[in-house]
């Protein structure tokens, strides 16, 4: 920020193909440096009911895969199997966006999590990640650089 004036970002389409490229790049760069020999784990993100342009043929849902392992970082615009994640998010498209751009919000987790509208897959404790990927923080990295 200079000049007491927030920076302006370019803006996508939430968990567009552009969307995710962005992430990937926001998180190369904000762990860019940092030593990930020791660190491994798969997060995953499915979206139900997308915008029919999101879609890819024969798919009804969309969404993303970050996996660190063998010191290395990948963000991918495929979703994953739950068995092939430590956590995966699933959640109704529209909610989801809403979801992200309100700063974590318990009672909304909830109510989603009730009316089936987002569940969790996967045995990984979220808390055990490295510190490292926890301070990223890339729920806040994304929303001044999403479309709404």
């Amino acid at each position: 920020m200079q000049h007491g004036w927030p920076e302006v970002y370019e803006k996508f389409e939430y968990a567009s193909p552009e969307w995710v490229d962005t992430l990937r790049d926001l998180i190369a760069e904000g762990l860019g440096g940092r030593d990930l020999s020791g660190s491994s784990f798969v997060l995953g993100e499915e979206y139900t009911n997308p915008p029919e342009h999101l879609r890819r043929t024969g798919s009804d849902s969309i969404g993303l895969y970050i996996r660190v392992a063998n010191g290395e970082i990948q963000v991918v615009n495929e979703i994953l199997d739950g068995a092939e994640t430590t956590k995966k998010f699933i959640c109704d498209y529209e909610w989801a966006k809403r979801y992200a751009m309100r700063f974590p919000d318990p009672k909304l987790r909830e109510q989603l999590m009730a009316e089936g509208l987002m569940r969790v897959e996967g045995e990984g404790d979220m808390s055990k990640l490295p510190a490292f990927w926890l301070e990223l923080d890339t729920t806040s990295l994304m929303r001044p650089r999403t479309a709404w």
